[in-house]
């Protein structure tokens, strides 16, 4: 059997396409699930509501505080996709347990950010953005990784 360059070339690449990436390994080892809702889903122009952002933990994984409460620990955090007439409010997370001196979240973990619309705004929109993450366990912690989540947002009277 004669091997080619470009064979071997488009063998690689077929691998690589069906190998996970590496943030996908890591969101599959420490997440049961993730994703986005607003509530509620349609507000007038004008109107706010807003964006939950669910990270179900697995088994014993936690990930970090805003506010950790040490140098070492990597916050979590959220950068809103920025869309004209929308306007983000500030993040709000559940209380966190306390692990020594950090705050962590485990478990079901709901982020809630307040959405403002314009008053020009009608139609629908896809609200989201970038929730970066550490997520650690007695064993260690993965390197850190982003999770883009959205959901639509209908924008009418």
């Amino acid at each position: 059997m004669k091997t080619t360059t470009t064979g071997l070339l488009a063998l690689g690449a077929a691998a690589l396409l069906a190998a996970p990436s590496q943030a996908q390994r890591q969101k599959d080892e420490c997440l049961a699930t993730s994703g986005a809702m607003l509530a509620p889903a349609k507000v007038a122009p004008g109107g706010k509501t807003f964006l939950l952002l669910t990270l179900q933990m697995k088994n014993d994984y936690h990930i970090y505080d805003p506010k950790p409460g040490d140098e070492f620990s990597i916050p979590t955090s959220f950068a809103p996709v920025k869309l004209a007439g929308v306007t983000y409010g500030t993040p709000i997370f559940p209380k966190p347990s306390m692990m020594g001196k950090q705050r962590v979240h485990g478990g079901k973990i709901v982020i809630k950010v307040p959405v403002t619309v314009a008053k020009s705004l009608k139609g629908t929109l896809k609200i989201g953005g970038e929730v970066k993450l550490q997520a650690c366990n007695e064993r260690g912690c993965l390197p850190p990784f982003s999770l883009k989540l959205a959901a639509p947002l209908t924008v009418g009277k």
